[in-house]
């Protein structure tokens, strides 16, 4: 695991120096709000209160960062702790007065925040079953902690145009989503030797885009170059007045595709010229076996690599676990008599890794009073407008409508279904562009007023060399939704197809479901403009 450097100590502590410039009136509020957006401090929607993000690298977690997290929520943020889709933590509804006692608390077990948010290298994803991964070609842990090591020792990270993403996948699965980020590595073997397949310019939110490819194959030793190459491009290309066209990708739409990959390898060159940073390659780790096999069939469990081992996924629904929840599965980790280690997913979960086959039941009746088995039921959705200051709709509010649609789901037709994607607006925090379901929030117009909708989203996939995003297929008002979901779920369910399939070949019966579930007279009139859990009317204050 990545040790912290004496700089990256005085960085976390530079925060609670300046938060005392603010509060004692050096400087103003506004001004120190673009550095603490770059610390992962954030006000949200609740006039009063703020949310912190904390860096979990790459999604690398100790126990003894988990307790600490745990303590925080409970004194902090009522107990919830909430996951993210980059492998991070936030702690919401806090007093920006306690903000500097968080920052304090975390560096104490080495938890950090630079680059957490603002315009920065945000946290480089790693696959969360990277190096133990039946599938995979090989662990690119050391590879995703390389590059966090060298980010952070740079004084350039926080002040780039726009937020910079990275990615690792440890095989074409890209569970990592390399292949829609802004420089996304593919695990590659060529003739024994191990590499990358190169992606970038992508990124989902408005004008998104599948990356292109920048190489067919680097060793993994010059990894760093890219990564350098493409945040100096960044910094000088970048668009810093429109900061809705300031992403990497709209420097590749200005130019076109071919002339972005030459700019860029004429950076690649520059960089090469004059820095030597070459990764030094440390073998895998070795992994223990078990001869205790877990014999079950529970969809929420992975066979690993090494026998008898076994990683399970833990997804709370809206990917809030609250702390008690995440206590008892700590309990549990310690009295074992061996080791398990966590990682946070990019689908706002927590897989526990290295678990042996006689422990995965206790760890199962641990977690299922607040997890579900079936990957569709495992919805992914931003924080919307329940917290943040620019979502539209309550996110949480319709997957908590969805769950009767989702729990009546028979077994033969569940396990056959995609995971949902839920965006309270465009900006895609919910990663609704690439999900098999995905659903954006958005306002209709009604005879009174405005009423809180989604834009319907199918066949969004995201696997090396064929990624692509969703097909938008209408909008459907929010209420409606659990509705028209339960009925596209029983033509599915009597189709014979997988679900791609279904969908694809399906279009003029989805189309006629969504027209008929666009309607706004099947909704109640007492709860027409009306999101989910607002008694207020929906945009208006």
């Amino acid at each position: 695991m990545f040790k912290l450097t004496d700089k990256i100590r005085k960085d976390q502590r530079g925060y609670r120096e300046n938060y005392n410039k603010m509060s004692e009136g050096k400087i103003s509020f506004d001004e120190f709000k673009p550095y603490a957006s770059s610390m992962g401090v954030y006000a949200q929607r609740e006039a009063g209160t703020f949310m912190i993000r904390p860096r979990i690298l790459s999604g690398i977690v100790s126990v003894m960062q988990l307790k600490k997290i745990s303590e925080i929520s409970k004194k902090f943020s009522y107990g919830k702790i909430h996951l993210t889709t980059r492998q991070d933590v936030q702690f919401h509804k806090l007093n920006i007065e306690d903000t500097p006692e968080i920052f304090d608390e975390m560096l104490k077990v080495d938890l950090i925040n630079k680059g957490a948010g603002g315009n920065s290298v945000r946290n480089v994803s790693c696959s969360p079953l990277s190096g133990v991964d039946r599938n995979e070609v090989f662990d690119v842990t050391q590879h995703s902690e390389s590059v966090t090591e060298h980010l952070l020792g740079l004084d350039n990270i926080c002040t780039l145009p726009r937020k910079y993403k990275i990615a690792f996948s440890n095989s074409k699965t890209d569970t990592a989503r390399a292949t829609v980020s802004d420089l996304g590595f593919v695990a590659k073997l060529v003739d024994g030797k191990r590499g990358f397949e190169v992606y970038g310019a992508g990124g989902l939110g408005g004008s998104p885009s599948v990356s292109i490819k920048l190489s067919e194959f680097i060793s993994e030793q010059e990894i760093l170059y890219y990564v350098k190459a493409m945040m100096d491009l960044f910094d000088a290309e970048g668009d810093r007045i429109n900061r809705n066209k300031a992403r990497i990708r709209f420097i590749r739409y200005r130019l076109g595709d071919e002339e972005f990959i030459k700019l860029f390898n004429s950076y690649l060159d520059a960089v090469k010229e004059k820095y030597d940073l070459r990764i030094n390659i440390k073998p895998d780790m070795e992994l223990s076996e078990s001869p205790h096999i877990y014999g079950g069939k529970d969809k929420r469990v992975e066979e690993q690599k090494n026998r008898g081992s076994y990683s399970l996924f833990v997804h709370p629904v809206n990917g809030d676990i609250m702390a008690d929840d995440l206590d008892n599965i700590i309990r549990y980790a310690e009295n074992l008599d061996y080791e398990i280690d966590f990682r946070l997913t990019g689908t706002q979960g927590i897989c526990i890794r290295n678990v042996r086959g006689n422990d995965v039941e206790g760890l199962l009746e641990i977690i299922r009073p607040f997890t579900r088995e079936y990957v569709v039921e495992n919805s992914v959705a931003c924080t919307g407008a329940a917290n943040c200051r620019i979502g539209l709709c309550n996110t949480n509010g319709l997957i908590e409508d969805l769950k009767e649609t989702l729990e009546s789901i028979d077994e033969g037709t569940g396990v056959k279904l995609p995971r949902i994607f839920v965006s309270g607006c465009k900006n895609s925090c919910g990663w609704h562009h690439i999900g098999g379901i995905g659903f954006a929030g958005r306002a209709l117009k009604g005879e009174k007023g405005s009423v809180p909708a989604y834009t319907v989203y199918f066949n969004g996939k995201v696997v090396a060399g064929e990624s692509r995003l969703a097909e938008s297929y209408g909008v459907i008002p929010a209420r409606n939704i659990s509705a028209f979901l339960k009925s596209l779920f029983k033509s599915f369910s009597v189709s014979g197809y997988e679900f791609e399939e279904f969908i694809s070949g399906n279009r003029a019966l989805i189309d006629e479901l969504v027209y008929e579930y666009s309607k706004l007279d099947r909704i109640d009139k007492d709860k027409l403009y009306f999101d989910f859990g607002f008694e207020s009317e929906f945009l208006k204050k």
